[in-house]
C-alpha cells in the first residue's frame, strides 16, 4: 500500500547451538537454548506409537497418550492440571506413527516444578479404568465423526494402498479395537 515505509534489512538466521547428551539411563537430552526467551519448553519422544499398536488393537497408542495425564500413584488429574498450569503450561502430544510424544513449554522460572510433574506422568501414571472408560467413548465419537469426513476416509484409504499389510497403513483405531481395548492393555 501507498505511503509505507520501506522494509528494514533481512536479519540473518543464526541456528541455536544445540547440545547432545546421553544420560546415564539410556535417554537422549538434546538442549536447544534461546537465550532471553522467558519459557522452557520440554518434550519427550518414547518409541512406540500406532505402527507399535498390536495388530489386533490400532491405536491403543492413541487411548494410552489421552489417559496418560489422569493420574499417577501420587496425583489425580486436577493435581496435574493445576501444576502444570501453576508453572504457566499445559500439556500437550499424541500418539503418531512411530513415537508418543508428550511436551510442555511453561515458564523458565517454573521449570523444577513442571520437570517434576512430567517426569512423575511419564513414570507413574495409573490410568484409572474410569478414565480409560472416557477416553473409549470420545475416541468412538471422534471416529464416528472422522468416519463422516470424505478427506478423513480418503486418507485411511490412501494408506491402506501405499503401505499394504504394514503397520504404517493404520491411522486411526476402529470401533471394534477401541471396544476392546482394556485398562490394563493400556497399563501393560
Amino acid at each position: 500500500p501507498k505511503g509505507l515505509p520501506p522494509y528494514g534489512p533481512t536479519a540473518p538466521f543464526h541456528a541455536p547451538k544445540v547440545e547432545v547428551k546421553k544420560l546415564s539411563n539410556g535417554l537422549t537430552l538434546w538442549l536447544v537454548p534461546r537465550p532471553g526467551f522467558p519459557k522452557v519448553a520440554f518434550a519427550l519422544a518414547v518409541r512406540g506409537g500406532m505402527a507399535s499398536d498390536p495388530r489386533d488393537l490400532p491405536g491403543l497408542s492413541e487411548l494410552l497418550f489421552a489417559t496418560l495425564d489422569q493420574g499417577t500413584k501420587t496425583r489425580n488429574a486436577r493435581q496435574i492440571a493445576e501444576e502444570i498450569q501453576a508453572a504457566g503450561g499445559d500439556l500437550s502430544g499424541n500418539a503418531r506413527a512411530d513415537i508418543i510424544l508428550v511436551a510442555t513449554d511453561v515458564l523458565a522460572s517454573k521449570t523444577e516444578a513442571a520437570l517434576g510433574v512430567l517426569a512423575d506422568i511419564v513414570q507413574n501414571a495409573t490410568f484409572p479404568a474410569s478414565e480409560v472408560a472416557l477416553a473409549k467413548r470420545n475416541a468412538a465419537d471422534n471416529l464416528r465423526a472422522n468416519e463422516a469426513d470424505p478427506g478423513f476416509l480418503a486418507s485411511r484409504a490412501l494408506s491402506k494402498e501405499i503401505f499394504g499389510s504394514h503397520p504404517y497403513s493404520v491411522i486411526s483405531p476402529t470401533q471394534a479395537s477401541i471396544s476392546k481395548t482394556q485398562a490394563d492393555e493400556i497399563r501393560k
